[in-house]
């Protein structure tokens, strides 16, 4: 039952392959960005509640049945020693490389993290969880990316099949590579601030307040 179900989870999202739709958003998260090693970040105010899925491709390609193209390697990766990447020559008999991951079953606000690094032309590639769409940017080095997934969720009643496709720009040679998967779960934590709902208020009513260099006015204030 559940190998039918992914096989329809996977037919069904590859039927997306090629179908215009609008860039979802996805931010880079500081510190998770500029070093996409290690657990990716909740939203300010949210706790990470379970880990979904962790995907490192020490043991190579997670479903080698619906994936083309993409290998694992040896490299500097941010987790462990080993990435998948896929390689694409440009040429017309090499279209498309595409990865997909095992799919998971979550509930309530969902996020996707990963680390990813690359040379393919901007809108060449495209991370995908059942309807969500991310174009990923290219980039020299390893960036790390967190998505919020929560409106996939519904889909395919929790069932959640990340996938990744990197498709050709005729005759440009390209390569990206994707490492640190994570398929995660958030719910707000018992954060409380000065004022505000968020760091940018808090760090704005400080500023209002105090001059430079009165941290201790503002130790005593709170005391």
């Amino acid at each position: 039952m559940r190998g039918q179900r992914r096989a329809l989870v996977v037919i069904v999202s590859t039927l997306g392959f090629g179908v215009a739709t609008a860039p979802a958003s996805a931010e880079p998260v500081a510190p998770f960005a500029a070093d996409p090693s290690g657990e990716a970040p909740c939203p300010e105010g949210a706790s990470r509640t379970a880990t979904i899925d962790r995907e490192g491709f020490e043991s190579g390609i997670p479903e080698p049945g619906f994936a083309n193209g993409w290998v694992s390697i040896g490299t500097s990766a941010p987790e462990g020693a080993r990435a998948a990447s896929s390689s694409i020559s440009g040429a017309a008999d090499d279209p498309e490389d595409y990865l997909f991951l095992t799919p998971r079953r979550a509930s309530g606000a969902t996020y996707l993290a990963f680390a990813s690094r690359g040379s393919f032309r901007s809108g060449h590639g495209i991370m995908a969880v059942n309807s969500f769409r991310l174009s990923v940017p290219p980039s020299s080095g390893w960036s790390g990316r967190v998505a919020d997934i929560t409106s996939a969720v519904d889909d395919e009643d929790g069932w959640l099949t990340p996938w990744f496709s990197h498709t050709r720009t005729t005759g440009i040679p390209a390569r990206w590579d994707v490492d640190n998967i994570q398929l995660f779960t958030c719910a707000p934590n018992a954060t409380s601030r000065v004022e505000g709902s968020d760091r940018y208020a808090v760090s704005a009513a400080i500023a209002d307040t105090f001059a430079p260099g009165d941290a201790h006015r503002l130790c005593r204030s709170w005391r």
